[in-house]
């Protein structure tokens, strides 16, 4: 459904945003929470979809849903 994908600025941008999230947060690690609040804004303008994907009236916010439901969040042992 992704005739071109973001490019490496993308995740500078996503690296900044989550960073101030994480500030406004008062906090100085990451979450996948973080991520996930932000990945939306950062990606909504840098994927371009395919034209079979626009004819089926896909939307962008579906195809970053379908992702984040493909990426596993890390485990974390204390």
């Amino acid at each position: 459904m992704i005739q071109q994908g973001a490019s490496p600025r993308t995740s500078i941008s996503l690296l900044k945003m989550v960073k101030a999230i994480t500030y406004m947060d008062h906090r100085n690690y990451v979450i996948p929470d973080d991520i996930k609040k932000v990945i939306y804004d950062v990606l909504s303008h840098r994927l371009i979809l395919t034209y079979d994907a626009k004819v089926k009236d896909v939307v962008i916010q579906d195809v970053i849903k379908s992702i984040l439901k493909e990426v596993k969040e890390p485990k974390i042992k204390i």
